[in-house]
């Protein structure tokens, strides 16, 4: 329904933490939408103490939780997305978007 009422271009913010991000990429891609984003954060945890438990872990009970890692730590796992996606969901008809995939996909092998 967004594209119905939408006035400008609607891209799906896509997730790195599923098993096969092309099939979500389809599903937008099937929905109507225009493009896709790929990828936000990465799920992770900091680390572990030598009893194997998560760190850092916070008051009496030791409660930790997972965050999101990003920057340029996922920049190999954000280049394997757009290339799987761009490789099996190419429909890029207009020039301007293809010149900005292939920036994308160019910037990946600098450092």
């Amino acid at each position: 329904w967004v594209k119905e009422v939408s006035k400008i271009p609607v891209f799906a913010k896509l997730t790195p933490n599923v098993t096969n991000i092309v099939k979500i990429a389809r599903a937008a891609q099937d929905g109507g939408a225009d493009g896709v984003t790929a990828i936000n954060t990465v799920s992770g945890l900091m680390g572990l103490n030598a009893k194997g438990n998560a760190w850092p872990s916070i008051g009496k009970e030791k409660k930790t939780t997972y965050g999101g890692v990003s920057g340029n730590a996922v920049k190999p796992m954000a280049l394997k997305a757009v290339s799987s996606i761009a490789k099996n969901l190419a429909r890029i008809s207009n020039p301007w978007l293809q010149e900005v995939l292939t920036v994308l996909m160019f910037a990946g092998n600098s450092s």
